[in-house]
């Protein structure tokens, strides 16, 4: 005989083994699948609306992501060196065309773009938009850390007392507040983040000078290695010593060095603009060292 050819006229007939794989399988699968749905139930039924409302949504995440984390508006400013470096004329938030700056400045001028936002797309709410200081969860994490950002309200809830970290941390589950920041280009829940509020700050406006004092130090940028640059000083005497800082990207570790340094030009080929705003503060240091 011939070997049987299996065709559809054949029916086939599972074993006891096979029936029984099928329902250990079947049970694998539902245990395994049952923390899975509980966590995704607990995720999405505590998360505040985002859609408060699609186009301000939209709005937001378009102003923020024209925004660059940056300082390289000092290229083009004098530098005054004394007990203190002043960056004369360091940034002007009236001018809509400049899309760069440092947390404190983004902030200022995002907060400005989306308070007309949401006066256009929502007149009625009762959103409360405000600029606040604290920690988010990438460069400013520590606790000596600072770093601004903005907190959406959309419910008008009063805001507590930030001090308290358990009346915070309630506050920020219940009132369905949104971080905005368009340092890291981020809109978020602030149940969903890391982010912590020590206190709200006023909006800033006009044109001012960045004063940097001992031991202070603002960001010029991040290198595509995920290191963040700084420019700062240190006193000695009475007179206050560019130097710059370079931050792991984790900020837990720092290496400080002085503004004269020739190894900047290897250390930074891969990061143009940040070179050439090193490059001018050795300028601007070099004229005024030799005119003193």
């Amino acid at each position: 005989m011939g070997n049987q050819i299996d065709t559809p006229t054949h029916k086939r007939f599972y074993t006891l083994p096979r029936i029984t794989d099928i329902v250990i399988d079947a049970l694998i699968m539902v245990i395994f699948a049952l923390p899975l749905e509980i966590h995704l139930r607990e995720l999405f039924s505590n998360a505040p609306d985002l859609s408060i409302s699609p186009q301000l949504v939209d709005k937001i995440e378009r102003v923020i992501g024209s925004y660059q984390y940056n300082q390289f508006s000092i290229i083009n400013s004098s530098i005054e060196f004394g007990e203190k470096i002043t960056i004369v004329g360091g940034y002007d938030f009236s001018n809509k065309d400049i899309k760069d700056g440092t947390c404190s400045e983004l902030a200022s001028k995002a907060f400005y773009e989306i308070q007309s936002d949401i006066q256009e797309f929502s007149p009625r709410s009762k959103y409360q938009l405000f600029v606040a200081f604290g920690n988010d969860d990438k460069f400013f994490s520590e606790v000596t850390a600072g770093h601004l950002f903005l907190v959406l309200v959309p419910n008008g809830d009063p805001l507590p007392d930030f001090s308290d970290a358990n009346n915070q941390k309630e506050w920020l589950a219940k009132s369905g507040a949104i971080i905005i920041d368009p340092s890291n280009k981020l809109i978020q829940s602030t149940n969903r983040t890391a982010y912590k509020i020590k206190n709200t700050q006023p909006p800033q406006s006009g044109t001012k000078n960045i004063d940097i004092k001992n031991s202070r130090y603002i960001p010029i940028g991040i290198t595509r290695s995920g290191s963040l640059v700084n420019f700062g000083c240190t006193l000695d005497g009475f007179h206050c010593t560019p130097m710059i800082k370079i931050s792991s990207p984790d900020y837990k570790n720092n290496e400080i060095i002085g503004i004269s340094w020739d190894g900047f030009d290897d250390l930074l080929k891969s990061d143009p603009m940040i070179l050439a705003t090193i490059r001018h503060i050795q300028t601007e240091y070099k004229k005024k060292t030799e005119v003193r």
